[in-house]
């Protein structure tokens, strides 16, 4: 019997789903975070050596995400369900996003980005890598890994997630359970990025079933993240001029 007959019946397919994707989300929390990074390979003490391993192992977090979250997706798609990528929002959709749905969104996520970059609790977090505030060389490299990153959380929760399980629970169920890693994934920052976290995780599938594919919403993202990070900077760039005038 062939991997694709076995996942072909009900209940298996979407409970296997299910559990890569928790298996993958456990490996990137235990094995691709910045604390195993810093933990297995930081030597030195010295500041100096402390913020060049901060950058380095954000990176390591987002690329490490872009393979497990990503490639790896991909991969049993291809090899283990033996199905077509299109499936599972990867490639072009066949849905439509209209201007009044996508319009509205661009204009609410610009005043939000605005309104939390000048909250301090947003803008001593982003952007995560602090070289990125030096040089507009180390903001490129920071926003392709953030790109990455993007594109590997996109496939397996608004793709291979969503899209795996909604022809069994429904698109509102599916919805549902998508928005739940991603508040798992962001219970480690702060409220106000939790709360955010619940929005996108709501808003975000809901979009992806519009669309038929993650790519709307992969754009968006990567909007969302490097625009908060130049938002973020711009705030920490007044902050000093705003103590002094005080």
């Amino acid at each position: 019997m062939k991997a694709s007959d076995i996942f072909s019946r009900d209940w298996i397919y979407p409970v296997s789903i299910l559990l890569i994707t928790l298996a993958l989300f456990i490996l990137h929390f235990i094995f691709g975070s910045e604390t195993f990074f810093k933990k297995r390979f930081l030597r030195s003490g010295k500041r100096e050596e402390r913020r060049r391993f901060q950058s380095m192992a954000v990176h390591y977090k987002r690329v490490s995400a872009f393979f497990l979250f990503g490639a790896v997706p991909v991969m049993l798609i291809k090899l283990l369900y033996r199905d077509t990528l299109g499936k599972y929002g990867l490639l072009r959709g066949n849905g439509r996003i209209t201007p009044a749905i996508i319009i509205p969104v661009l204009i609410a996520t610009g005043f939000t980005l605005i309104f939390f970059s000048k909250k301090e609790k947003v803008f001593s977090r982003y952007p995560e890598i602090e070289r990125a505030m030096e040089s507009r060389s180390a903001f490129a490299v920071s926003t392709i890994t953030y790109v990455l990153y993007f594109l590997g959380y996109e496939s397996l929760y608004r793709g291979f997630l969503f899209f795996g399980l909604r022809g069994y629970i429904g698109n509102w169920g599916a919805v549902f359970v998508s928005m739940f890693f991603t508040v798992l994934g962001h219970l480690r920052t702060q409220k106000l990025v939790i709360m955010g976290s619940v929005a996108t995780g709501l808003l975000f599938p809901y979009l992806v079933c519009l669309a038929g594919s993650i790519w709307p919403v992969f754009i968006l993202h990567c909007v969302i993240g490097v625009f908060m990070d130049v938002f973020c900077i711009r705030s920490r760039r007044r902050l000093p001029v705003q103590s002094e005038a005080g």
